[in-house]
């Protein structure tokens, strides 16, 4: 075992030798076969441009001798290894030189797998010298990022490359999803004026009126709306809603057929989940979160500031990846999203397919909400119009959120932006 270990040592210092010859093999080989040229042809030429390209290597030898980065000690340190999108992460590079010999064409780098992202620095280094410099840049995407190794080199002089020295330091860096404030956005607590006036108007001992719908075969007559039916002309039945639950899951999307292409709806809906969830956790409320993106995700329900940033840090890793549609998730996870719990879902989908869905959560006790992507050209944004309209009159609360547009716009509750105003009833 030891003649073994003797021998493998042996084998990888020759390696490394012949490996560290292969820079030098070229340039020597081409100085000896112009020597030989000179000595034959007696050309002045020839010896001229052997004293050239001897004195080129001697320098180009110094040079990286003088520059080795073998004696400099490169360390990273982030101002935090977790930030938010949207804000400035700070990352600092220390050197040091334990040679007494100066370094004085150093060539930094740290890569970060932060798309857009470079850092590198030119630093120069006394005998016994240590030096501190750092970069501030935005983060403007969540997930998950790889900083690290962080590598050094002498540079490159007359076309020849040194081989950089890596180090072995590492880190991850945390960007959760982007947050906006949502002054008036209350679906649960009654402050849509729309739900006021249906619940004053209407009262159960254990369910609220959410709006108003079209009568259709099947409907109990105790849920007709008079005043409704004899404004519309023909028969509309009361909404009925589950009694407010604290209890709150939210449920995304994340079927990767749905999403657009550039990850505008996936960018959109997780800002807009992360925004909600901070609000109704700031309301007090517990919030939950499901979706199946490459795996399936459930966080129970839960309050409290940790519980938050422990659904901002799921939501900083969920991609559009999975092949569940919204559909098949609220039938599969009907153990989950049941009688007493209210649901968010956040999704680009507009099938009709979806109101069907709903409408069979809606009948097992479940209080549903939609957050429906809208896309950006005005063409394509028809669907999205339509289904909201269609779950409004089914009194269902519909939201329609776009890109680059203020989310507390959007999810305002306070002009009745949610629900279908019943007739009737509002105004």
């Amino acid at each position: 075992m030891v003649v073994d270990g003797r021998i493998r040592k042996r084998a990888d210092r020759l390696r490394r030798y012949l490996k560290m010859s292969r820079y030098f093999l070229v340039p020597v080989s081409v100085l000896v076969l112009i020597l030989l040229g000179a000595l034959f042809n007696d050309s002045w030429i020839l010896y001229r441009a052997a004293y050239f390209l001897g004195l080129g290597g001697l320098f180009i030898y110094l040079w990286t001798r003088m520059n080795n980065p073998s004696s400099v000690d490169i360390r990273f340190e982030a101002s935090s290894n977790q930030v938010q999108a949207g804000n400035a992460i700070e990352i600092t590079l220390a050197a040091e030189n334990s040679s007494p010999w100066p370094r004085l064409w150093l060539k930094t780098r740290l890569p970060v797998s932060i798309p857009g992202i470079s850092m590198q620095q030119v630093v120069s280094l006394r005998g016994y010298d240590d030096r501190k410099w750092s970069f501030t840049t935005p983060i403007l995407k969540r997930g998950l990022y790889d900083v690290g190794p962080a590598s050094v080199s002498s540079g490159e002089v007359l076309l020849v490359h040194a081989r950089p020295r890596v180090y072995r330091q590492t880190g991850e860096l945390l960007v959760y999803p982007r947050t906006e404030e949502l002054p008036y956005f209350d679906p649960f607590s009654g402050r849509n004026p729309a739900v006021n006036l249906a619940r004053s108007a209407f009262s159960s001992s254990s369910y609220q009126v959410g709006g108003i719908r079209n009568y259709v075969y099947g409907d109990s007559i105790r849920r007709v709306h008079w005043p409704s039916s004899a404004k519309a002309g023909k028969l509309m039945v009361k909404v009925l809603d589950a009694a407010v639950s604290r209890q709150v899951w939210l449920v995304l999307d994340m079927q990767a057929t749905v999403h657009s292409p550039e990850d505008e709806s996936e960018e959109c809906l997780v800002t807009a989940a992360s925004s909600v969830a901070k609000k109704l956790i700031g309301d007090g409320l517990s919030v939950g979160l499901l979706f199946h993106g490459a795996e399936r995700y459930v966080l129970a329900p839960g309050r409290g500031g940790d519980h938050y940033w422990n659904i901002l840090r799921a939501l900083a890793g969920a991609k559009a990846a999975g092949g569940v549609s919204i559909t098949q998730l609220i039938s599969r996870e009907r153990t989950l999203l049941t009688q007493g719990f209210s649901v968010i879902l956040f999704t680009p989908f507009t099938r009709p397919t979806l109101s069907s869905a709903l409408e069979e959560l809606r009948s097992s006790g479940c209080n549903p909400r939609v957050v429906l992507w809208e896309p950006p050209i005005p063409a394509n944004s028809g669907e999205t119009a339509v289904m909201a309209m269609s779950l409004r009159q089914y009194g269902m609360a519909a939201y329609r959120v776009k890109t680059g547009e203020p989310l507390a716009r959007a999810l305002d509750d306070s002009r009745s932006s949610g629900l279908f105003t019943p007739a009737g009833v509002a105004g």
